[in-house]
This record gives structure tokens, sequence and C-alpha cells, in this order.
């Protein structure tokens, strides 16, 4: 005879920072599967439509933006793809480096954005790496569902390196930029460890 156990929805199998047991873990995947074979259609294509018309708007708005504020990039249908084949590579680096290594979330969240921001004020110019490193900044956090906080370290983060590069003359600048941005990573992520020590 098949035993049902009803979990109720919220109920939690298991918790951050349990020891998870076999029988946890058991439990864990027949809930995946049945969610599998009974999915809402409804939710999930509101879902997909969401992220999809989000994900436009995005891409939309560093269109603009190029078009209003960089002409010299929408001129140049080669500079506008490198740059939309530069955030593509920065945004699948940071999925999948938050796959491969999930204990380094914050890390694998937040660099590619930093690295963005980098290039484009070197190719470019602050205001150029700024808006652009902002917005990919929020696809980020809608492909690895982030909240606000790790969004502002974010923005932190690739704020203090454009306003460091404003003028690279030799590589102590460089340093300075990457020092700069570290403390104030650094310094932004202790509420955030003090609120969540696991995380």
């Amino acid at each position: 005879q098949t035993v049902k156990s009803v979990i109720q929805v919220g109920q939690p199998i298991y918790k951050r920072g349990d020891v998870l047991t076999q029988q946890q873990f058991d439990q864990y995947r027949r809930e995946l599967q049945a969610f599998s074979q009974q999915p809402d259609r409804l939710k999930v294509l509101l879902r997909t439509l969401s992220v999809f018309g989000a994900v436009t708007a995005i891409a939309l708005a560093v269109a603009g933006y190029l078009a209003l504020f960089c002409p010299r990039v929408h001129n140049h249908p080669g500079r506008t793809g490198g740059i939309a084949a530069l955030l593509a590579a920065a945004l699948a680096v940071a999925a999948v480096a938050t796959v491969l290594s999930p204990g380094l979330l914050t890390a694998t969240a937040i660099a590619p954005t930093v690295f963005i921001a980098v290039v484009l004020v070197i190719g470019y110019d602050q205001r150029v790496a700024l808006a652009i490193g902002t917005l990919h900044g929020v696809l980020v956090c809608i492909a690895l569902d982030q909240p606000i906080g790790v969004y502002a370290l974010m923005l932190t983060g690739a704020s203090f390196a454009v306003l460091q590069l404003n003028e690279i003359r030799d590589r102590r600048g460089i340093i300075r930029m990457g020092l700069s941005a570290a403390a104030a990573l650094a310094l932004g992520g202790l509420p955030a460890l003090a609120a969540d020590p696991l995380a």
C-alpha cells in the first residue's frame, strides 16, 4: 500500500544550517517529482512571461542608452554586438560559476558585473560603464534569484571601480581600483554577514 505524506505550502523540508538526513533528501526528491507531475501551468506561464518581459526591458534600456548617450557605439554594429556578447558571456559565467560553487555565490554573482564595468570604463567612459553595469546587475539578480542586498553590493563594487578608473596613467591606478572596490565590497558585505552568517 502506497503511503502519501501531505506537505503544506510553505512548510520547510529542511532549513539552512541543518544537517541534511537521507530521509529529508528522499522527501525533497519525492516532492519535486510530485510537483513536476502536477504543474500549475498558469503560474509557470506567468513566471516565464515576467522573466522574459524583464530581460526584454533591460535589453531595450541598454540599446536606448547607447543610442542616446553613446552614438559611437550605436553607429557601429560591431561594437554594439561586442558589448552584447560581453554582457551575455558575463551573465553565463555568473550562472555557471554559481551552480558549480554555490558557497561562493556572493563572489560569483558580483565579480562579473564589476568586470563589465571595468572593461567598459577602459573602453568608453564612466557613464556608459556605470549605466550598463547597473543594468547587467539586474540581469544577474534575475538569473540567480538574488535579493536587493546583493544588487546593492554589485552597484557598490562597480561604482568604486568606475570612479577609480577615470584616468589610467600607470598600473598603480588599476591596483588602487582593485583595492578600493575590494574594501567597499568587504564593508558593504559586513551587514549581510552579521544578519545571516551562513550566507
